[in-house]
């Protein structure tokens, strides 16, 4: 496993478009991921202590951490990524799903214990989490809403 999220990308044609494609990247920092879930969570204060999720942020916020560049002259910025075709946007989502699948033993195995400060803290449940991250781009969803609590 690295200490750090590699960060490469992928250029992609879109389909039925010729000389169109996409260049995304292929992996997410934690920074990344975190943005993406703090876009599309809220939280309400009652008994309950209710917490909802908002799918289409997510998707969105998703889109603007993927997307690196374009062959279109626009600026790739938060407000033309807004604007981009909603199958295209789709399609995006679905080339990144299958980009960052699930890591392999290898990369999810702790580091080397070569370290002395100390026993070591459980290793974190990565592939729960990019699980969770990829099961959460493919849904598709009939409301802007959806319990977060209905998603784990």
């Amino acid at each position: 496993m690295a200490l750090f999220s590699s960060q490469g990308t992928k250029r992609l044609d879109i389909p039925g478009q010729p000389g169109l494609w996409v260049e995304i990247r292929t992996a997410l920092t934690v920074g990344m991921k975190q943005r993406t879930l703090s876009a599309a969570m809220t939280l309400r204060v009652s008994d309950a202590g209710d917490a909802q999720f908002d799918a289409f942020a997510y998707r969105q916020a998703l889109l603007k951490e993927i997307i690196v560049s374009w062959a279109d002259p626009t600026p790739v910025t938060a407000a033309s990524i807004d604007g981009l075709d909603p199958d295209v946007a789709e399609w995006l989502l679905d080339q990144f799903d299958a980009l960052a699948a699930p890591r392999t033993e290898e990369e999810t195995a702790p580091l080397d214990a070569s370290s002395s400060s100390g026993p070591e803290p459980p290793a974190p449940d990565i592939q729960a989490a990019d699980s969770l991250t990829n099961s959460l781009t493919s849904q598709k969803f009939n409301g802007s809403r959806t319990e977060a609590s209905s998603l784990i």
